[in-house]
């Protein structure tokens, strides 16, 4: 089996979407409806933010999780918990907003390169560092097409936070009802990229664990 396609990725997120839908949607709904009420009604309450990010990072969690069972990625169980995926967003989320304030393109790099380490990281018992040295080098053959699956998502990330500051530049203050809406959107918006980046994590791991695999057995 040759490197990844762009048109295997592409395959792969359509299968793991419909069987995951359930999880995909009511992460993007809990998501949009939480952040829009707190960004509307408790825009100056920045510990009970602070709580809530936390908080919320376990429906990440919950998200990986889900869409690894329904696309049956989770035959064997798991073999960590949110403790490692905590522990690996914090690696991987310091590198990757170290490297776009450095310059946009290495931190777009990072995200690349360890796009499956969350769900490899659920795979086993290795730990977090483990998981982002087996996502560095599976991706190494495929950067390409990862890169241009990629865009997507992280395009509209950037759109929807343009969007945000230009809209609504007073961050932290009250809005009117257009501002209101506005703010839904956008968090509706950043949700769904977020959504995405999980879907193709978890499409990028299963391709590239099965190529793991056949890689093993040819060496054995």
């Amino acid at each position: 089996m040759g490197p990844l396609t762009l048109a295997d990725i592409h395959d792969e997120q359509l299968r793991l979407a419909k069987a995951g839908s359930a999880y995909l949607i009511g992460y993007v709904l809990i998501y949009t409806a939480t952040y829009s009420v707190f960004d509307i009604y408790f825009y100056d309450a920045d510990a009970a933010n602070l709580i809530l990010t936390i908080v919320m990072w376990g429906l990440g969690f919950a998200l990986l999780v889900g869409v690894m069972k329904a696309g049956g990625l989770l035959v064997h169980g798991m073999r960590s918990g949110l403790g490692t995926y905590f522990g690996l967003g914090l690696l991987i989320s310091f590198a990757v907003t170290f490297g776009l304030f450095l310059l946009l393109l290495p931190g777009l790099y990072l995200m690349m390169r360890w796009l499956s380490a969350y769900a490899r990281a659920v795979t086993t018992d290795e730990g977090a560092v483990a998981a982002m040295r087996w996502s560095w080098h599976a991706s190494q053959p495929a950067q390409m097409p990862l890169s241009i699956a990629l865009l997507p998502p992280v395009a509209i990330h950037f759109a929807a936070f343009g969007a945000l500051f230009t809209a609504v530049p007073d961050a932290g203050s009250a809005v009117d009802a257009g501002g209101a809406l506005i703010l839904i959107a956008v968090n509706a918006a950043i949700y769904i990229a977020s959504a995405w980046l999980t879907l193709l994590g978890v499409a990028v791991y299963g391709l590239q664990s099965g190529q793991m695999d056949q890689l093993i057995d040819t060496l054995e």
